[in-house]
């Protein structure tokens, strides 16, 4: 859910017309236990961030001295997420053997990169002296054809690679001029369509 529509769907219809100075903590308190019971911790926190900021901004005009919806009581609590499962270093060589992609495998395992990361890795990215990746493009597969662009986060970063990728890297890079790919014989390796990124 998007700020926006935090304030649309819970802030506005409860606070929207209300003038600032008459808000009081504890009504806030009754409003974020009573949004709870329908709705996830997320919903709610989010709904009392969108409040909060604005009360914040009145606080900066000075026409608050306090903010009313700061340090709420008994805010839900977030679910943890989904339990992860990481492979072993003897798990991952298994699959790395049994992959046509080894040091892609590798490369994936030990660095975090996401796939399109990976896919878009060019020679020129790697510093094998102080064995790290400069992630500056993303190969996102859409249908069948490989575009182009930034990463995720649309900054570059520095990837640190661990010492038993650095052999596989350098045999990665033998023979390629700076635009050639990394991980690729000339061409991205593709991927199934519906799994994009």
């Amino acid at each position: 859910m998007t700020l926006e529509r935090a304030w649309k769907n819970h802030v506005a219809p409860v606070w929207g017309d209300r003038e600032i100075f008459t808000i009081r903590r504890s009504e806030v308190q009754d409003w974020v236990s009573e949004l709870a019971t329908p709705k996830s911790s997320t919903v709610v926190i989010r709904a009392l961030g969108v409040l909060a900021g604005i009360l914040d901004v009145a606080i900066d005009d000075r026409r608050l001295a306090t903010n009313p919806a700061r340090q709420i009581r008994n805010l839900p609590r977030r679910w943890p997420g989904k339990r992860r499962v990481y492979l072993s270093h003897d798990q991952v060589a298994t699959l790395a053997a049994c992959s046509a992609h080894p040091t892609m495998v590798l490369t994936l395992a030990y660095t975090g990169l996401r796939w399109g990361e990976a896919n878009a890795l060019r020679v020129r990215a790697v510093n094998r002296l102080r064995k790290r990746f400069i992630i500056e493009e993303n190969a996102v597969m859409i249908g069948y054809e490989i575009h182009i662009g930034t990463p995720k986060t649309h900054k570059s970063r520095s990837v640190p690679y661990p010492d038993r990728l650095a052999s596989m890297i350098e045999q990665a890079c033998a023979g390629k001029g700076p635009e050639g790919l990394l991980l690729g014989d000339g061409e991205h390796y593709m991927r199934n369509s519906s799994s994009q990124g």
